[in-house]
């Protein structure tokens, strides 16, 4: 079995305690519930529905008897298909011997059960930040087609596609909904487009302009919304943040870390917030000659993308135990959910 983490060799004299160990920075943007519209109880087959506005009604006075308006409401629906995922790491006590980080190690028969050790809450640590970056993995960047690049699709050739084909994620729904021509509002990005990495980073292109283009051209239903949002990658608000630093009417000051992490400014009365898990995402395992698609704006309601779950209770939730027979340590976590773009209209979408 390979190790979990490839520690260093070292005499005793050179060893130290597990809880020395610095975690290095991960980017880890705010809970996945400060983005998506997350529902509970939800079931395979439980249906979503909405209403779309009533059709024209009103004209001039018909007097007695008037005929009626022909007035309609579409009723629109989607359902739930919640799929399951689940996680298993294990760890051997063999691994951790004579390395630099064994102390904590129980002795005699005990010596393989790490429950209770520093190891093992270091590792169930790990595992917690793994498992919220595996849900946003899953809620923005799944795709049950996924394909590594060499087969046609856009996934790293060294990556393991398995890790995305849980479910279709917001970006590959809203993928399919501008193939079938449905209203998404697509405004082009053309350094997306552009044949290498260095390309695409030195393709010269306005930012402010293609937002504008995503807000302004977007169905004004959004603002009719209580809470819509604007999501961009990182690679995009640097852009965004060179060209309205160039411009006198900008100051440092207006961009600014919300209370959950989030770099944001303001914009257009709207709050631009930076997602750097998708970079990240599109760094390591969107990415062979060219990144794809590494400039992206989303602009649409957080009610507009819905994730369920059966239960919140369970949700994020490991459990750690040693096996006696296999002198092992293992962690799992599973569970079940799926993704939901609710309705095409209240999608703008820049890349």
């Amino acid at each position: 079995m390979a190790k979990i983490i490839d520690f260093p060799t070292a005499t005793p004299q050179e060893m130290m305690a597990i809880n020395e160990v610095v975690f290095a920075n991960v980017i880890n943007d705010g809970e996945l519930s400060s983005l998506v519209d997350i529902r509970e109880g939800v079931k395979s087959g439980d249906r979503l529905a909405w209403v779309n506005p009533l059709s024209l009604i009103g004209k001039p006075s018909r007097g007695c008897e008037p005929v009626s308006d022909t007035a309609t409401a579409d009723l629109v629906e989607k359902t739930w298909d919640l799929q399951e995922f689940d996680v298993r790491i294990e760890q051997c006590y063999a691994d951790l011997e004579e390395i630099l980080y064994s102390l904590g190690l129980k002795d005699g028969i005990e010596r393989g059960d790490l429950t209770g050790t520093e190891y093992a809450m270091f590792l169930e640590t790990l595992v917690t930040n793994a498992l919220d970056k595996m849900y946003k993995r899953f809620v923005f960047f799944g795709d049950t087609e996924a394909a590594n690049i060499t087969d046609g699709g856009h996934i790293t050739d060294s990556v393991d596609v398995d890790y995305f084909t849980v479910i279709d994620g917001v970006f590959k729904q809203i993928a399919t909904m501008i193939a079938g021509a449905e209203a998404v509002v697509v405004t082009t990005i053309a350094a997306n487009a552009e044949a290498t990495k260095a390309a695409q980073m030195a393709y010269s292109w306005d930012p402010i302009a293609i937002l504008q283009a995503a807000i302004l051209n977007a169905n004004v239903a959004i603002e009719g919304e209580d809470d819509p949002v604007i999501y961009v990658t990182r690679f995009f608000m640097a852009k965004l943040k060179a060209k309205m630093l160039s411009l006198p009417q900008y100051t440092e000051s207006q961009f600014s870390k919300n209370e959950l992490g989030f770099n944001t400014v303001t914009f257009l009365g709207h709050t631009i917030t930076e997602m750097k898990e998708w970079d990240e995402q599109i760094i390591a395992n969107h990415s062979g000659t060219t990144y794809y698609k590494p400039f992206r704006a989303l602009y649409t309601t957080k009610k507009n993308l819905k994730v369920g779950v059966p239960s919140l209770s369970t949700f994020k939730v490991l459990k750690a135990w040693y096996e006696n027979k296999d002198r092992k340590y293992y962690i799992d976590a599973m569970d079940k959910l799926d993704c939901i773009v609710m309705r095409p209209e209240l999608i703008s979408i820049a890349w």
